[in-house]
């Protein structure tokens, strides 16, 4: 093939190649695209790898999210059971206080029966006559006095548990 004035002399041949130099050229030419083929092989073997290690990378981090979070659900499940029996039990007891203290209305009304009573016993001991029925009188009316006291002494001691818990 022979030069043309168009073209550049570098991009031209000056002669046929041989089929010496055709195979030359077509073995280096196998040898690159060999190379190139190992270099692509391995790139993507080590890409696989890499791809694999992340996946186990991964699922070991969910599982151990998931361990985590299982003994978290537990534990507040352990907590909120506690909390609802404490809360049962303290409901109880503001029932019990509900229903077994006296309400100061009834108390107040009590002190004043008590009182008038009292009262009705100390104008019959003023009035009493006789040394002997005087004396049995004295006896009865101590007795009387210190029943009284008893039960206001009782019906304080409620009034202030009473009111020291509202």
């Amino acid at each position: 093939m022979a030069v043309r004035e168009t073209e550049k002399p570098d991009q031209c041949r000056t002669h046929e190649p041989s089929l010496r130099e055709v195979t030359v050229e077509l073995d280096g030419l196998r040898a690159l695209m060999d190379e190139r083929d190992k270099r692509y092989t391995e790139r993507d073997e080590a890409r696989q790898k890499a791809v694999e290690a992340a996946l186990r990378a991964s699922d070991l981090q969910t599982r151990t999210i998931h361990e985590a979070s299982q003994k978290a659900i537990e534990k507040a499940d352990a907590d909120s059971d506690k909390w609802m029996a404490n809360a049962n039990e303290w409901r109880g007891t503001l029932q019990d206080r509900d229903t077994r203290f006296a309400l100061k209305e009834a108390v107040e009304a009590e002190a004043r029966a008590l009182r008038s009573e009292i009262q009705g016993l100390r104008e019959s001991r003023a009035e009493g006559i006789g040394g002997k029925h005087f004396r049995d009188d004295s006896r009865a009316n101590l007795a009387i006095t210190v029943s009284i006291l008893s039960v206001i002494v009782f019906i304080a001691v409620t009034i202030a548990t009473h009111w020291k818990s509202n």
